[in-house]
């Protein structure tokens, strides 16, 4: 094999899409948090406590629930889709940081292979105060876009809003609790310093080995481009002593290999 001169950046270790019928959107709930329903599920703005500290943090989220049969999308899509997101209005002194996608699944639909969720997901993402915002009660206004499959898509958007308190501070850290804990405890996190990561390939394949000191027996590669792997092909495995590797078939479109190889393992 030749030395393709790729690396994953980004791991985490872990335990569909139709047709893009379009339909009229329709705008659900009117600047509040939620739960509101829309068609095939229902969208929530979260935070893991009602206040913020000036100068502080805060966790907060998008949790959509979703109805059986149906999904929406990781931050790359795979065959087709996209992610949902969020547009803000906020008040000064007030960001917010962008979406966080927990690790997604594997959607097949005939052919096509797309990288989601079902059932439900939240979003993390973190609000940040500025140190010399007054304490006092604000309002965050966000409007939220997603497409939500099945055999057929449909686009959705919904007007949510929180209010959240601004104080003095310092405050306690509040507990990862709920659909919005969960999601951070899966947060992908950077390949730590006793591991380590390669990528080889040829014509065809992309060969990923992991070295986590352990025999790992499972694992999947999630690409954060497009077109850099056939997204439905299988995904053979084999356990090594010390970690894992992973075949991946290249793209049947790609003319040249990437520079860097992006992905979730």
């Amino acid at each position: 094999m030749l030395s393709a001169g790729l690396a994953v950046l980004s791991l985490a270790m872990m335990a569909g899409a139709g047709s893009q019928a379009r339909a009229q959107i329709v705008e659900v709930g009117n600047g509040g948090p939620g739960p509101v329903k829309a068609e095939h599920l229902t969208a929530e703005l979260t935070t893991l406590s009602p206040q913020i500290a000036a100068g502080g943090t805060l966790q907060a989220g998008l949790v959509l629930t979703i109805e059986e049969h149906w999904h929406v999308y990781w931050i790359n899509a795979g065959d087709s889709g996209e992610p949902p997101a969020i547009k803000w209005t906020l008040p000064p002194g007030i960001t917010a940081g962008p979406m966080q996608f927990p690790p997604p699944t594997r959607l097949p639909l005939g052919p096509l292979m797309d990288f989601g969720y079902e059932d439900g997901v939240a979003f993390p993402l973190t609000l940040t105060a500025a140190p010399n915002m007054k304490p006092g009660k604000v309002h965050l206004d966000a409007h939220v876009t997603w497409l939500v499959c099945s055999s057929v898509c449909l686009p959705g958007k919904a007007h949510l809003g929180i209010d959240i308190n601004v104080v003095k501070g310092p405050v306690p850290t509040p507990a990862p609790v709920g659909a919005l804990g969960s999601a951070l405890a899966l947060l992908p996190k950077p390949l730590p310093a006793t591991m380590s990561v390669s990528a080889v390939a040829d014509a065809k394949q992309i060969l990923v080995t992991l070295k986590t000191g352990t025999r790992e027996t499972d694992a999947a590669f999630y690409p954060f481009d497009s077109e850099v792997i056939d997204n439905a092909a299988e995904q053979p495995v084999a356990p090594q002593p010390d970690g894992v590797k992973i075949w991946l078939k290249r793209a049947e479109d790609a003319t040249s290999l990437p520079k860097t190889l992006h992905g979730l393992v």
